[in-house]
């Protein structure tokens, strides 16, 4: 524990996780590329059984893992979300302060909603005492525009208190921040407009980097499965929820005899098992693979030799601005697209022409489309491989220019 508490020039707080984190793990070593040094906070998973503070370590450096105040309240979590969700910020607010003191960062790096009002605090106790700190925060999601629901089931209606609980802990800490991050354009408008922000947040898209992509590795998806190379293989990397549409994606595939499906996933719920129910009933559950998630600089890599990834993401708020990890991992993978309608992603998925796009929901029209790219394949392969700049463009590369002079202005080094 004393090495974890000594000076460190950033702390990243992502109360969600840290290994398959990709932008956090890619901030973290583009910082530790420009010779800072890095500590992490987060929570260990619910219902973990610990209650003290573990210590762990990415990227060689430390990482300080919290108890997850839903252990101490059990008998509450699945009755007030709303309130438990609060008390889960609060209690990780109060034990971290401890050792956020004792290292003293430099810059204090939040990620997504729950971390924010922890940054703004921090960074005003640390100058209290004399420590010269910066906060940066990362905006990772539409807050104003996500549906809060238990997304381990179908059907979940969607929690009102909840949302408006973290929308309004968000409003009190927003605009606070030394310097903003999110993940689109899209996003960085909405929030500069919600928040009356002098300027929009800087886009750091979630791109992986150009140069972790291993052209013919042995270990992809398709060797894993031990299929064969003429067998359509469709692709979906990331959560499995009802809000993201894969339930409209099995049903599509269940109507195509010739094709499979690996979804990429640790999603392990009662709606995962519905889906995997669904299709044995439908007799075509051996065309169905979960598949564990690969380490996210791993991703485009392993997905090389699919037939095409697909994002039937649902329309809501968030969607409309989101631009997520696996459509750009799908992009370095050099797979086509087929994405659901929804604005951000629909519109760079067309302007680039890197496949097809469908109705949300019409599972009619993703069959149509799954079909029009699977024909389509190789032209669409062989542009995007050729498209130096488009692949380029999109890369973490591209990206950690911007990140690096935040924090050197930030330092006084810029």
């Amino acid at each position: 524990m004393a090495d974890a508490l000594a000076h460190r020039t950033v702390l990243i707080v992502q109360p969600s996780g840290i290994r398959n984190r990709a932008r956090v793990l890619k901030v973290a070593k583009t910082l530790l590329e420009s010779g800072r040094t890095v500590v992490f906070f987060t929570k260990l998973p619910v219902g973990s059984g610990f209650t003290d503070v573990r210590v762990d370590r990415v990227l060689d450096c430390p990482v300080l893992q919290f108890p997850d105040a839903h252990d101490f309240l059990a008998p509450a979590r699945t009755r007030i979300p709303a309130v438990n969700w609060l008390l889960m910020v609060q209690y990780l607010h109060a034990t971290m302060w401890h050792y956020a003191r004792a290292i003293r960062p430099d810059v204090i790096h939040t990620f997504g909603a729950a971390a924010i009002g922890i940054g703004d605090d921090f960074r005003r106790r640390l100058r209290s005492e004399g420590c010269a700190a910066s906060w940066v925060h990362d905006y990772l999601e539409y807050t104003r525009g996500h549906a809060f629901i238990d997304d381990r089931r179908q059907g979940g209606k969607e929690d009102t208190a909840w949302h408006e609980t973290v929308v309004k802990y968000e409003t009190e800490h927003a605009g606070r921040e030394d310097h903003a991050f999110t993940v689109s354009p899209q996003l960085a408008t909405a929030l500069a407009r919600d928040y009356g922000l002098a300027h929009e947040p800087t886009v750091l898209l979630n791109a992986p980097r150009l140069g972790d992509f291993e052209a013919g590795s042995q270990r992809t998806i398709r060797k894993k499965l031990r299929l064969g190379p003429d067998v359509p293989l469709i692709v979906y990397s990331g959560g499995v929820t009802p809000l993201r549409g894969v339930d409209a994606l099995t049903c599509a595939i269940g109507r195509m005899p010739d094709v499979h499906l690996a979804l990429i996933t640790n999603s392990q719920t009662e709606y995962t098992e519905s889906l995997v129910g669904a299709a044995r009933t439908g007799g075509w559950a051996q065309r169905l693979h979960l598949v564990g998630y690969v380490e996210p600089d791993a991703v485009p890599t392993f997905l090389q030799d699919a037939t095409a990834g697909v994002h039937p993401l649902s329309h809501y708020g968030n969607a409309e601005v989101a631009l997520p990890n696996k459509l750009f991992d799908y992009l370095h993978a050099r797979l086509p697209v087929v994405v659901s309608d929804v604005g951000a992603m629909a519109g760079f998925v067309t302007g680039h022409q890197l496949g097809e796009v469908f109705p949300a929901g019409n599972v009619d029209a993703l069959v149509d489309a799954l079909r029009r790219v699977i024909a389509a394949r190789e032209p669409i392969v062989s542009r995007i491989a050729r498209d130096d700049h488009l692949l380029a463009e999109n890369a973490w590369e591209s990206q950690e220019a911007a990140l690096v002079e935040v924090y050197d202005r930030l330092s006084g080094a810029g």
